[in-house]
């Protein structure tokens, strides 16, 4: 399912823009309102973004270092946005 929902976005078939997956997961996340959801949220944004990767990776539509990018991308924008959710709430 989650594979089909990146298709019709067109999001297997492109890499990111720079600042665009933390937009994505600056969304999501604002969307939570307990640390449960933050959790929740995050976590659904990481499998996402991990099924993107490897599925670009697999099918050689982005080379090492695009991969290695788009993973240091991801960690960073979700310690990130999960820091600037905590800070507010706290």
């Amino acid at each position: 399912l989650m594979l089909l929902e990146l298709a019709a976005w067109g999001e297997l078939d492109r890499g990111f823009a720079p600042g665009e997956l933390c937009s994505q997961i600056a969304g999501a996340v604002q969307q939570a309102e307990t640390e449960d959801e933050l959790g929740r949220v995050l976590r659904r944004q990481r499998t996402r973004q991990q099924v993107r990767i490897i599925w670009r990776d697999l099918t050689r539509q982005a080379d090492l270092v695009q991969t290695c990018r788009d993973l240091s991308d991801m960690a960073d924008a979700s310690i990130d946005q999960a820091y600037q959710w905590l800070y507010q709430r706290h």
